[in-house]
Order: C-alpha cells, then structure tokens, then sequence
C-alpha cells in the first residue's frame, strides 16, 4: 500500500511532509485547519443580517426584528446593530405617508 503525503504547505511555504488520511490530501494537522477554516466562514456567513429592501412598513418591521432577534442572541455586536438601527430608523423617516 503506498502512503501519499499531505498536499498542504506549512506556514513557512515549505511543503508538509506528514502522511496523508487514507482518501484525503491531508494529514490530520492540515484537516483540522481545513474545517475549523470551513466553520469559522459559516459563522461569518450566519452573521449576516439581510435587511432586503425598507421600502414599505412590514419591511421594515421585518427588518428590525431581525436585528433584534440578532442583537439578543449575540449574533450581531452592539455597534453593528447601532449602526442598522440608524439605517431603519432613516428608512421609516423616508417613507411616504399614506392617509
């Protein structure tokens, strides 16, 4: 049975010399960093607060409930959530009245 080697380099650039998983290209250090990278880009991605457009009142509702839901479970820092807030906040000013 032949042993393949990581695929990966080191932080230096030299390539690592560490045997790779059995259907992997990496060795166990090299996959770890590759998952705990995959993780970490998830939980960027789920960070994100999707506003859509505030053209309208139930827009902006909706809006502003997500950034709450956000803000409460620690999703969204304080500053950022300040910072939207001024946005929905501009956005309901901007609105055109009816009635």
């Amino acid at each position: 049975m032949k042993h393949t080697r990581c695929s990966a380099n080191k932080a230096d650039g030299t390539p690592c010399r560490n045997f790779a998983h059995a259907r992997l290209p990496h060795c166990h250090y090299h996959h770890q960093l590759e998952l705990r990278a995959r993780r970490r880009h998830r939980a960027l991605r789920s960070r994100t607060v999707r506003l859509g457009i505030l053209g309208d009142g139930p827009a902006i509702l909706r809006a502003l409930n997500r950034v709450l839901k956000s803000l409460a479970n620690g999703s969204l820092s304080p500053d950022r959530a300040q910072i939207l807030l001024q946005c929905i906040s501009l956005a309901s000013r901007n609105l055109p009245r009816c009635g």
